[in-house]
């Protein structure tokens, strides 16, 4: 992990990926509207980041998470855990190897923002971005030595939160001023919702998402929990709690407070405390089976 490209940057996927879409909107009917899905792959492991950023970051201060690994008392938890810790070769994690990783991966996501200025500097030629929507996000985190651990596929915030940027037309005046930002929860299939609703049209039949318009609007937008499947888990995430359920045998395996506990480092399932509202997300939990 941690490595620079032998490539130029003009030949990284992410500057590809750019070119081909600017070729795309010089090209396009111009007498049409249009719905563009631009799908980097980059910031991703292996974390391979270009020349010339790489440089930038060679000698950056990285901050380093502690590197413990997660312990648990919970059977069927604790074997999920040294699934990904086999997954993450938690043996070779150092604070250099995590450091010269998060440079790689720093490197990555200034090249893909450089990509996304080049895209939108091409909507501004075009007098396109006075009539253009621009939502960007991402499917998933990536640990980065967070709890001795790589990539994703767990409930952690290093794995689960990911950006999510709405940006209306320049010409919309009816909107709430820009760089505003949220804590309301909100989930990826919001997006799906949100675009119906900018089109004026009902979202697809069966959808869940709930349209982050109102937020633009000045008015309170998201959702009570969160609700996350991976791998015969779930988890369930309020304003100030998570926890992580084993869904076949229905055994309580993690609760944080993540207003006191950010790191997700206090695992409190066991605290008598707790009991009922462990017993209250399991219900929750299983009444979305």
């Amino acid at each position: 992990r941690g490595v620079t490209s032998c490539l130029p940057q003009e030949h990284d996927l992410t500057c590809f990926l750019a070119n081909e879409t600017v070729d795309w909107l010089r090209h396009r009917r111009q007498d049409k509207p249009f719905f563009l899905k631009l799908a980097f792959v980059q910031p991703h492991v292996p974390l391979v980041g270009d020349p010339q950023w790489a440089e930038y970051y060679a000698d950056a201060n990285i901050d380093i998470p502690a590197l413990d690994a997660i312990e648990s008392d919970v059977d069927v938890w604790r074997g999920y855990l040294n699934s990904l810790n086999k997954h993450s070769q938690a043996q070779t994690i150092t604070e250099e190897f995590v450091r010269r990783g998060t440079r790689q991966y720093f490197a990555m996501i200034s090249l893909l923002d450089q990509a996304i200025g080049t895209v939108l500097s091409q909507l501004k030629a075009a007098d396109q971005l006075n009539n253009t929507w621009i939502i960007m996000s991402s499917d998933h985190g990536e640990m980065l030595g967070s709890h001795k651990l790589w990539a994703k596929m767990d409930f952690y915030n290093g794995s689960v939160q990911v950006p999510l940027i709405v940006c209306p037309p320049n010409s919309s005046t009816d909107m709430a001023p820009f760089g505003q930002v949220s804590e309301a929860l909100t989930a990826s299939l919001d997006i799906t919702t949100t675009l119906a609703d900018i089109a004026d049209v009902a979202p697809p039949e069966g959808c869940r998402g709930q349209s982050l318009l109102p937020a633009l609007h000045g008015k309170t937008i998201g959702r009570d929990a969160l609700y996350s499947y991976i791998s015969g888990f779930g988890a369930i995430r309020d304003d100030q709690y998570r926890f992580t359920m084993h869904r076949a045998s229905g055994s309580p395996c993690e609760l944080f407070d993540l207003s006191a506990d950010p790191g997700e480092d206090l695992n409190l399932v066991r605290d008598a405390a707790h009991r009922d509202r462990i017993v209250h997300y399991t219900d929750l939990l299983q009444q979305m089976e």
